[in-house]
């Protein structure tokens, strides 16, 4: 099935700068160690957040939780 209102799909900065390419806060520091040994920085983050978006607007969703 499609994401739910995936074209309004969309990433805050702070979430990719301060959480996903964060070495620093202490919760996101793998994900940053993951994005970083893949090739990603600040100076290409743009390209990091077209990839996410794409995913979102463009494959399909297998599972969905609901937040509490």
């Amino acid at each position: 099935m499609e994401l739910p209102n995936s074209k309004q799909a969309f990433i805050v900065p702070a979430k990719l700068y301060d959480y996903l390419l964060s070495t620093s806060y202490s919760v996101g520091k793998s994900k940053a160690k993951f994005f970083i040994d893949h090739g990603f920085d600040e100076s290409n983050v743009h390209i990091l957040e077209s990839g996410i978006l794409s995913i979102a607007q463009n494959e399909e969703v297998h599972s969905v939780s609901k937040l509490l």
